[in-house]
């Protein structure tokens, strides 16, 4: 199957999930603050604990809106929602980067947040389990990390596979030894056979049931045995498990 590269940066307008309520906070502002008597209103945003902030600037006249932000968790998902005279709307989605920074841009067709709050939120994408190809030099075992209280504590599963150079290998979070909950955060954590191992920074939600559909976070290892890396291409789903339909999640 052909691999695509995510984008880092996206945007395009969502649905709930019933997975959205994972790290959610509010910044509450009675009047958003003006530019001069401009068209341009700033609202600050920030995630619980410290873990991110930044401000969302909406141009009213060119209908346009950017959201900048900082020190969020690298390489996880973030929903932007706010809160108009209409109730709750979800405007907008993003990837944060290695270094934690974060920026979304796109159209802004809705009206004002009445009520001056701006939600930020991680989200995190289903698995039913992990692909590893191994293109590094070396033989190499997966674990599960997995959280049963939104990422507090992570116990680890014991190691399965072993995995050649130039070997892909595919497996199921319900087939390690350890109950792993459906709705826990689980993580791919790769064994370097007499090397240092790597954790994948992306977190997932397992899902073992249909809808969403069953998803295999694909990644590709790279590296010497003392420098091994680990590189996510996409996360490949099909609607139920005997079908011969394939395609990328968030595409």
């Amino acid at each position: 199957m052909k691999k695509l590269f995510l984008l880092v940066l996206c945007f395009f307008l969502v649905a709930g999930s019933a997975q959205a309520g994972a790290g959610g906070n509010s910044a509450k502002q009675e009047n958003p603050r003006q530019a001069g008597k401009s068209s341009i209103y700033f609202y600050d945003v920030e995630v619980p604990n410290g873990n991110g902030y930044g401000r969302l600037v909406i141009n009213t006249d060119k209908h346009t809106f950017t959201f900048i932000g900082q020190d969020f968790t690298p390489n996880q998902h973030v929903y932007l929602k706010t809160e108009t005279d209409s109730g709750f709307e979800l405007t907008a989605k993003g990837k944060s980067t290695k270094s934690g920074n974060l920026h979304i841009s796109g159209t802004w067709e809705g009206t004002l947040p009445g009520v001056g709050v701006v939600f930020a939120y991680y989200y995190y994408p289903p698995a039913y389990g992990f692909v590893l190809e191994n293109m590094g030099g070396y033989v190499a075992n997966i674990k599960i990390a997995y959280s049963t209280d939104n990422g507090a504590t992570w116990k680890l599963t014991d190691k399965i596979g072993s995995i050649s150079l130039f070997e892909q290998y595919w497996m199921n979070i319900d087939s390690v030894g350890d109950y792993i909950p459906e709705g826990a955060l689980v993580k791919m954590k790769m064994i370097v056979v007499g090397g240092a191992d790597v954790t994948t920074d992306e977190i997932y939600t397992h899902v073992s049931t249909s809808p969403p559909g069953y998803c295999w976070p694909f990644y590709d290892s790279h590296g010497p045995t003392w420098n091994a890396s680990l590189d996510l291409f996409n996360i490949q789903c099909k609607p139920y498990l005997d079908s011969d339909y394939w395609f990328i999640w968030g595409e």
